[in-house]
């Protein structure tokens, strides 16, 4: 019986980790979804086809959308050299490729915060199972109880 209940302990410290974890994800998530970016994160190639960085979420993608975004900044730098002039920071797109560059990062750990979370939140529903019958008809008495 002791070790039933070392274990009950163990879970419990690990899921108030886990909220704490949580909590402190969705308020970084909640600052991440209020960042005003100094792009419109949309990129067209040069087949026209346009990518809204709004509505990816697949790394390697996005990776290939910003290297649409460095190419074009090379191929700038290049051109302007040959013509000879000094062309230190073209922009792409309409916006300094900075400005890109900051986005996408930002971007990036917005998907990775989220990402985070959703693991935690895995975890979460799913660490309860590991209870004793013991605890877990003791917290669904608690529970029941706060709700009369």
């Amino acid at each position: 019986m002791k070790k039933n209940e070392e274990r009950d302990e163990v879970i419990s410290k690990k899921l108030a980790e886990l909220e704490k974890k949580k909590s402190k994800l969705q308020e970084k998530l909640e600052a991440l979804g209020k960042r005003t970016y100094k792009t419109n994160l949309k990129v067209v190639s040069d087949s026209g086809k346009t990518y809204n960085l709004r509505v990816i979420t697949d790394l390697e993608e996005i990776i290939n959308v910003f290297s649409l975004i460095s190419a074009k900044k090379e191929w700038v730098l290049m051109a302007a050299k040959e013509l000879g002039l000094d062309f230190s920071e073209p922009k792409i797109f309409g916006y300094p490729y900075e400005d890109w560059k900051e986005d996408f990062k930002a971007y990036i750990e917005k998907l990775e915060t989220q990402e985070e979370l959703n693991k935690i939140e895995e975890a979460i529903s799913k660490l309860p199972k590991f209870y004793t019958d013991d605890k877990r008809d003791e917290d669904e008495f608690e529970k029941l109880i706060g709700e009369l």
